[in-house]
C-alpha cells in the first residue's frame, strides 16, 4: 500500500530506508566479501585434493533367530527386528564399525596405492602422513583421522547396513572397506565360537551328570523288575513301576537334549560360516567424489553477503555515533561561549569599564 503524498512515513518505513541506505553507502562490501569468500573456497577445495569413496552393503544373517519369520511383518510397520545370532541388530554393526576393536588392526595393516610417481607402500599410518613420533601417539592420531573417513548407515525398514569409506586414493578406499567388512565378520565368527565354547563346556558337564542320573534311574528300574517279576498283578507295585518308568523317561529326554546341545556346540565351536551376508562388495571407485562447488559457492556468497551487511551496519552505527559526538561538541563549545558572554555582561570586577 503506497502512502499519500505529504504524509509522514511510518517507523517501519523509516527503519527500512535507514537500513537500505546504510547498506548502499557501502555497497562495495557486497561485492568484495562474497568474492573473497568464493575465492577462499575455491583455493581450499583445490588444495584439499580429490577424494574417492568405496561402498559396501551387507545384512546380518539370521539363521538361528526365532524372530526372523516375523521380520517381514514387522518391517511393514517400520520396525526392524534384531538380526544375527544373539539378537545383534543392524545398529550393533554401526557401533562395531567405529570401534577400536575393528579399526585398530586396519590402521596397522599395509596397503599399496598408485600415484603419479609410482606405487606407494606403507601402513595406513604412513599413508595418512602422521608425523613421526611415539608409536602409540601415531596410532591414536591415525584412529582419529579415520573418523571422518568412515560413514555407516542402516536402512530403517530393510535393515541393510551401508558402509562408505572415503580416502585420497581409490585403491585405499576399496581396501579399507574390504578389510572393515572382513574384520566385522571375523569378530562375529570369533564371538560366536567363543560363546559356543562356553556352551560346549557347560553342555558337556551337564550331559555327564545327566548320564549318571540316567544310569542310576535305569538301575532302579532293573532292580525293581528283578525283585518283582509279577508286578502287573499288584496295583501297588504297578504304581511304583509307573513312577520309576516316568523318572527314567524324563532323565532319558534330558540326557538326549543335553547330548544334542553338546554336539551342536562342538560344531559351532569350529564353524566359520559368515555371520553377515554381503550384498555389495567394495569396488575400486572409477570417478572421484563430487566437490559440490556450485552449492558450496552459493553458501559462500550468502555468507559473504551476510557478513558484508553486518559490517556495513556496524560502520554506519560507528559513523553516526561520531557525527553525534561532533554535533554535541560543537553545541558544547557554543554553549560555553554564550555562558562566558553572559558573565561578562554581569556587573563585577571582570567587566571592563569604558576608558574616559
Amino acid at each position: 500500500m503506497t502512502e499519500a503524498p505529504g504524509t509522514v512515513p511510518g517507523r517501519e518505513t523509516v527503519s527500512l530506508l535507514v537500513f537500505v541506505n546504510a547498506v548502499l553507502r557501502r555497497r562495495r562490501l557486497l561485492v568484495i566479501f562474497p568474492t573473497v569468500f568464493v575465492a577462499l573456497l575455491v583455493v581450499m577445495v583445490l588444495l584439499a585434493g580429490r577424494t574417492y569413496t568405496a561402498e559396501a552393503t551387507f545384512i546380518p544373517s539370521t539363521p538361528d533367530n526365532p524372530l526372523s519369520k516375523f521380520s517381514g511383518l514387522a518391517a511393514e510397520f517400520g520396525v526392524v527386528l534384531g538380526g544375527g545370532k544373539g539378537g545383534q541388530s543392524p545398529d550393533f554393526y554401526i557401533e562395531l564399525l567405529n570401534s577400536r576393536e575393528v579399526l585398530g588392526p586396519i590402521v596397522a595393516d599395509s596397503y599399496t596405492v598408485k600415484t603419479a610417481d609410482g606405487p606407494l607402500h606403507g601402513t595406513l599410518i604412513d599413508l595418512l602422513k602422521i608425523p613421526p613420533g611415539d608409536s602409540a601417539i601415531r596410532r591414536e592420531r591415525a584412529l582419529r583421522a579415520m573418523d571422518p573417513m568412515i560413514r555407516a548407515t542402516v536402512g530403517f525398514k530393510s535393515g541393510i547396513v551401508t558402509l562408505d569409506v572415503t580416502a585420497a586414493y581409490p585403491e585405499l578406499a576399496a581396501d579399507i572397506a574390504t578389510k572393515l567388512v572382513a574384520r566385522v565378520d571375523k569378530f562375529n565368527v570369533e564371538s560366536r565360537q567363543s560363546e559356543a565354547s562356553k556352551e560346549r563346556a557347560f553342555a558337556e558337564q551337564r550331559a555327564s551328570e545327566a548320564e549318571q542320573e540316567l544310569r542310576a534311574s535305569e538301575q532302579k528300574v532293573e532292580q525293581f523288575l528283578e525283585r518283582n517279576r509279577s508286578y502287573q498283578n499288584s496295583p501297588q507295585l504297578l504304581f511304583i513301576y509307573d513312577g520309576l518308568n516316568r523318572d527314567l523317561q524324563t532323565r532319558q529326554a534330558v540326557y538326549t537334549s543335553l547330548d544334542q546341545a553338546y554336539e551342536q556346540s562342538r560344531i559351532d565351536e569350529v564353524r566359520e560360516t559368515p555371520v553377515i551376508t554381503i550384498i555389495q562388495r567394495p569396488e575400486i571407485p572409477v570417478y572421484p567424489d563430487r566437490r559440490h562447488l556450485i552449492s558450496k559457492g552459493i553458501l559462500a556468497v550468502i555468507a559473504g553477503l551476510g557478513l558484508a551487511v553486518i559490517l556495513a551496519l556496524i560502520l554506519e552505527a560507528v559513523n553516526r555515533t561520531s557525527r553525534d559526538l561532533s554535533d554535541e561538541q560543537q553545541e558544547f563549545e557554543s554553549l560555553v561561549a554564550a555562558t562566558l558572554a553572559d558573565l561578562r555582561r554581569l556587573p563585577g570586577p571582570w567587566r571592563r569599564r569604558p576608558a574616559n
